[in-house]
C-alpha cells in the first residue's frame, strides 16, 4: 500500500526522453497515473500474468513500430516541463511562501 505514493526520479528522464514506458506497478499509484497521463507508456498489475503478456506485446509492438519507421521517439517536452528543475523549484517556493 505504501508503495503507491513513490515515483523514482529517474521517471522524469523518461518522459523527458520520450522513449516508451513499461512498468509493472500497482494499479491506482501515482506512478501508474504519471505514466497514463503522459500517454506514452503502459502500466500493468505486477500480480496478473496475463496484464503482463499483454504489457510485452504493447512493448513489442511499439519497438516494432519504430524499427518499421512507423513512429519516432520523439522527447514529451510539454508534458516533462512541469516536472523540470525549473518548475519543482517554483512549486518548492510557493509552498515556503505559503508557510510564512
Amino acid at each position: 500500500e505504501k508503495e503507491k505514493g513513490i515515483v523514482p526520479s529517474r521517471l522524469f528522464d523518461l518522459f523527458a526522453s520520450g522513449r516508451p514506458i513499461i512498468a509493472a506497478v500497482p494499479p491506482g499509484s501515482l506512478l501508474a497515473d504519471l505514466i497514463a497521463d503522459s500517454n506514452n507508456g503502459h502500466c500493468y498489475d505486477p500480480t496478473d500474468k496475463s496484464a503482463a503478456e499483454k504489457a510485452l506485446d504493447y512493448l513489442y509492438r511499439v519497438g516494432r513500430s519504430h524499427i518499421d519507421g512507423e513512429v519516432s521517439i520523439a522527447p514529451l517536452p510539454d508534458y516533462s516541463r512541469k516536472f523540470g528543475s525549473r518548475a519543482m523549484v517554483e512549486k518548492f517556493a510557493e509552498i515556503i511562501r505559503r508557510l510564512d
